[in-house]
Formats: C-alpha cells, structure tokens, sequence
C-alpha cells in the first residue's frame, strides 16, 4: 500500500499505473491531512497478531445492482484478512465510505444503495456500523460470507484499500472530516454533537471526481 503525506499526492489503484477505468480516467487523491507522515507500512505488529483465519465457507455470486453495504464490507473485511490486517469496525466506515465516494466518481453512480451519516467521527452507515458495534474498538474478527463479485468491482476494492487501507482509522477519521461532503452535511452543528445528518451523494460524485487525475476545482482548493 502506498505512503501518504501531507504535501504530496497519492494514486488510488490505477492511477499510479497510468491506467483507465471503464473508458474512465484515472484518480490521483489529493491528501488533506495535516500533520507528521503517516508510515502505511509499519503494520507488521498488527500482521503479527493476527488470528488464524476464519472459514469463509461457500462462495456467492453477486452484481450491481445487487450490492449492499453489507457486501462491500465484506469484501474488505476478505481483503484485509488475506493481507494479514486487523481492522476495526470505525476503520471499516471510512473504507466503506471511501468505495462508495470513488465509484460515485468513477462510475457517476452509487455502488450500494445504503446512505451515510456524517456522524462525530467520521461518515457513519448506521446499519452497518450497528451490525459491527459488539467489538467496539477491538478487531473485527468474526467470519463472513466470500462473495464472488465482477472483476472491476472487486478490482475497485483493491484501489481503495491501496490508497486507503495503510491508514489508521484516526488518520481516515481525520482526511474524511476534511472533506467537503462531511463538513457540508454537518453545517453548523457543534463539532462534539454527533449528528444523523445524510451525506450528500451528489457532493460526494462531485468533490472526488474534482480529483480525478489531481484537478481540483478552485471551489475545492477555497474549501479545503
């Protein structure tokens, strides 16, 4: 997985192979963390403590439109035990989250039908979240379904979790709450209040495709 700062870029997936998606552009993702570097490399404590893992049991077959939330979690959850990473279930919103935002930017339409919400750490899919609560902060470490979806979809996991999946869910937490579509579903309220507040798709679709290929709009640079 990649390295990020805060003064430089970093690719998502095939943008750092100057590669296309579905006749679309690349994306370059600019980072908007403050703050020392963060070394997405250093995981091998977390790799080591890692359990044995779990029967996944049988494979089931799915596709747009059938996606949920649900799937895509799984998906990452798989990811993630393969790669011999622990992820807790506050980590797993802003991966969710972060492969919603960037098929909304690539494909200009949601991969699963489930809104979030811009809750006090971050964006928050309350079912989701609910489901995953019992381990609080601790690792999820549970089984789950293995799913067998199509390959630009289980391609799009893998970049998300290249440009997203070494962060720590603090550092996730923090780029997200950066961004134009949390800060804008939270308007005013109170930066300790937790809030139900809906995260907009549409601003979502537009603020990461403005980022596609490292051209953001000048309303973007203003805002962020």
């Amino acid at each position: 997985m990649s390295s990020i700062d805060n003064s430089s870029s970093y690719s998502l997936g095939p943008a750092s192979r100057g590669a296309t998606v579905a006749g679309k552009p690349a994306i370059r993702v600019v980072d908007s963390i403050a703050g020392d570097t963060v070394d997405s490399s250093a995981r091998g404590e977390a790799s080591r403590m890692v359990e044995t893992l779990i029967p996944q049991g049988e494979i089931r077959r799915i596709s747009l439109p059938k996606i949920t939330a649900d799937v895509v979690a799984d998906l990452i959850l798989d990811f993630c035990r393969t790669h011999g990473d622990l992820v807790t279930n506050l980590k797993l919103q802003k991966l969710v989250y972060y492969s919603q935002a960037w098929f909304l930017a690539i494909y200009e339409k949601p991969l699963f039908p489930q809104k979030f919400q811009a809750g006090i750490f971050g964006p928050i899919q309350p079912e989701l979240f609910a489901k995953y609560k019992r381990f609080d902060d601790e690792p999820i470490r549970n089984g789950n379904p293995k799913w067998d979806v199509p390959k630009y979809i289980s391609q799009h996991i893998a970049d998300v979790m290249e440009a997203y999946g070494g962060l720590s869910a603090f550092d996730l937490e923090r780029l997200a709450c950066s961004e134009t579509p949390w800060k804008e579903a939270r308007g005013d309220i109170p930066y300790d209040a937790d809030s139900t507040a809906i995260i907009d798709e549409t601003t979502m679709k537009k603020f990461y495709m403005s980022k596609i290929n490292g051209q953001e709009t000048a309303k973007t640079k203003k805002g962020n």
